[in-house]
């Protein structure tokens, strides 16, 4: 099965996950987010989406986001804990510039397999997200519509809380399946997206995360920018961030093993459908190939593999 049959096999009708949310206004907006991101977003338009890292002077991801380009601001969307110290790092940095940060709380995330015909990536405002969607016309305008929380074929609809039940039905009426908790960690997992709080410590940088393909390195400084550029051109990056494959799931956490020594440690898994387990592990460089078997202490055996997200940002030799 590739990423995307992992995703369409199970059209089940799920439950809305939990999202953070910063919107970023004002004619400053873009460039100085443009300061903080490992992605280019200063050339960002309304109706785009693009993924990056949000990082510290450190050169240490504090959130992996997508950002969003809406009519009259920048919609960043990240992981609720992670999404508020994004804010309050920004907050720091307000001084001579025209931006406006304001934490959206209380949102839901509804994914879909799949995505309306023509879309362009991006619908704002219920009443358009509806018609976009064939849907019955909903109340107020608080719904956004974008291109999924990581690269993939899935569709994210975006809603207050108090209107999500709605939305809902609104969608199984106009045909629409919602993809449960298990098949998008399935697709999540299946193509290489770490989820921060489950697979990513916060002293891990973005080349340890697997996230090169939105790493810049030809756009302006931005923060921990320098930090970011000498690991990977001196060869310092120390583990990777790997795919896992098993026959019986391993929780978060558990220690991997190479020859009964520690080299990595476990993050998020999901059954793969067909019997067996996907998971992200980090993993000590020396270790970090495909096709090496890690154990764990109680004997259960891990392939390591790569994943469609990392093409091109394969471990690096070190």
């Amino acid at each position: 099965m590739n990423a995307q049959q992992l995703v369409t096999a199970v059209p089940a009708h799920g439950p809305a996950r939990p999202v953070g949310l910063l919107r970023v206004e004002g004619k400053d907006a873009a460039s100085f987010l443009n300061g903080y991101t490992t992605q280019e977003v200063a050339t960002l338009a309304t109706g785009n989406v693009r993924f990056g890292a949000i990082t510290d002077w450190k050169g240490q991801v504090t959130d992996v986001v997508t950002f969003v380009g809406l009519a009259e601001a920048i919609l960043l969307v990240g992981t609720p804990g992670r999404i508020r110290a994004v804010h309050k790092g920004l907050q720091r940095y307000l001084l001579g510039v025209d931006v406006r940060l304001s934490a959206v709380s209380g949102w839901q995330a509804l994914d879909m397999p799949g995505a309306p015909d023509g879309w362009p990536g991006v619908t704002e405002g219920g009443a358009a997200v509806a018609a976009c969607l064939g849907a019955a016309a909903m109340d107020g305008d608080g719904a956004i519509l974008i291109g999924p929380a990581h690269p993939g074929p899935a569709a994210r609809l975006l809603v207050p809380a108090e209107h999500e039940a709605a939305w809902g039905e609104a969608l199984a009426v106009a045909g629409w399946s919602m993809l449960d908790d298990e098949a998008v960690t399935r697709y999540r997992i299946a193509s290489g997206w770490p989820e921060p709080d489950r697979d990513l410590p916060l002293a891990c940088n973005p080349w340890e995360a697997r996230l090169a393909p939105f790493v810049r390195m030809d756009k302006g400084c931005y923060l921990g920018q320098e930090v970011v550029a000498r690991l990977i051109n001196y060869k310092r990056v120390q583990r990777w961030l790997m795919g896992t494959r098993a026959d019986a799931a391993v929780p978060e956490g558990v220690a991997l093993l190479a020859d009964g020594v520690e080299v990595g440690r476990m993050g998020s898994s999901v059954p793969d459908g067909a019997g067996g387990w996907l998971g992200l592990a980090l993993v000590g460089a020396a270790a970090a190939e495909p096709g090496v078997v890690l154990t764990t202490a109680e004997g259960v055996a891990l392939m390591l593999e790569d994943r469609p997200l990392w093409a091109g940002a394969a471990p690096a030799a070190t």
